[in-house]
């Protein structure tokens, strides 16, 4: 039995909502702080989470505020910028009960997970900038920009990839490496595509990576990654003004063989999604401190190339829980989590950090991609056993938590 009974949550991404229910689960008494009014949540483009992601989910009796969102995506193909396919990839294991990786708009899974907070009773507080905290042994405060302090026995960072509390557990914490690409995306009526609902069409252009998903016949789903040698934020983007940008989106396709045009037209200018310079976040050394833990991007950002990031983040929220409620002590709790998830987090950011650059390569570079890719796809590429690791990871939120450290 657990001796925590209270947990402060900073932060309520992704991370931050699972992280509640799961430590509701085990027991605990939570509550969610957010520097931002709630509007925020309504924006964002497309992201997928793969079929480990909604087992963690399951784990908590959190799938079905899904239920009725997105489209099953449970594979991408691959083409090269003359339109040639190369290969196909699964991105999802299908479950016994038919689950598989699954695309969604941010902005829905974001009020399906605040919505079943609700449900279940665990309060956001929105609003609450955070600012520091005291850990005094036996219990730790944290601090918001509006004088106000909360005390509990443990606080938990879920304030993604440029958290704060990483940095305040430990000075030389890494800060975020740039993976070379910056990135947009958009929804928008559908031009006319031809739908294929059973997942995205990537497209490794000339000069930027496009990612097409035509669920249906009314809409179309789209992303681009541009290479870049230095980052650009989405304040500078924005600044540039949007109508340059999805022009210049277009003239990166010009001499491909993508319908990169026909997508950024049917969204306009208006409709552009920027989503800014991506990163990663490897080699964390210390995830915990006295009473003091972070968890998802906080912890381990992947690259959004590997199309992981809401998945681990999920899978390691669920362990957490877990922890607590097995553990005797905070440290004894945040140590095993660590011990658990850091081997699979760090495979997992060092898969993306080579898709990304996969992204990035030069003429040579991609000509040698292309070759290499569709051999090893045609020849030795087995979805069932090559992405087994990945893809059904599962977690048994019962099972005592030192089973499965005994297994790590």
């Amino acid at each position: 039995m657990t001796a925590v009974k209270s947990a402060l949550i900073i932060g309520s991404g992704i991370a931050g909502p699972v992280t509640a229910m799961a430590l509701q689960k085990a027991g605990i008494d939570v509550t969610i702080f957010e520097a931002y009014d709630g509007r925020a949540a309504n924006v964002g483009g497309a992201f997928t989470i793969a079929t480990n992601g909604l087992d963690a989910l399951d784990a908590i009796d959190a799938l079905g505020a899904t239920e009725g969102l997105g489209y099953r995506a449970p594979r991408m193909q691959m083409y090269n910028a003359d339109s040639k396919l190369i290969g196909t990839l699964a991105t999802g294991i299908p479950r016994s009960d038919g689950v598989n990786s699954t695309s969604f708009r941010r902005a829905d899974m974001f009020s399906a997970l605040n919505g079943e907070l609700k449900r279940r009773g665990i309060r956001t507080e929105y609003g609450k900038r955070f600012v520091r905290y005291t850990d005094n042994g036996d219990s730790v405060t944290a601090h918001f920009a509006d004088g106000s302090a909360v005390t509990a026995d443990i606080l938990i960072g879920a304030d993604g990839i440029h958290s704060q509390i990483r940095n305040m557990i430990d000075s030389s914490a890494p800060s975020p490496r740039y993976t070379g690409l910056v990135s947009f995306g958009g929804f928008a009526a559908n031009p006319g595509l031809k739908p294929d609902p059973t997942g995205w069409h990537m497209t490794f252009g000339r000069k930027a990576f496009l990612g097409v998903f035509v669920p249906n016949a009314k809409e179309v789903w789209w992303f681009i990654n541009v290479p870049r040698d230095q980052p650009l934020s989405k304040e500078q983007i924005v600044n540039d003004g949007l109508e340059r940008w999805s022009n210049q989106l277009i003239d990166l396709f010009k001499k491909d063989n993508t319908k990169a045009e026909a997508v950024i037209r049917a969204t306009g200018p208006a409709g552009l999604i920027v989503l800014g310079a991506q990163y990663d976040l490897p080699d964390v050394k210390h995830w915990h401190k006295g009473r003091v833990v972070i968890v998802g991007d906080a912890a381990h950002a992947a690259s959004t190339s590997s199309g992981q990031g809401a998945s681990m983040a999920m899978e390691s929220s669920v362990t957490l829980g877990r922890c607590l409620r097995d553990c005797a002590t905070p440290e004894e709790a945040f140590t095993t989590y660590e011990q658990i998830r850091r081997k699979r987090a760090e495979k997992i950011i060092a898969y993306g950090q080579k898709s990304a650059n996969s992204k990035a390569a030069g003429p040579f570079a991609a000509m040698m991609r292309d070759t290499f890719m569709g051999i090893g796809l045609k020849y030795f590429y087995k979805p069932d056993s090559t992405d087994a690791w990945l893809l059904s990871h599962h977690i048994d939120f019962n099972a005592p938590v030192q089973v499965e450290l005994a297994t790590v």
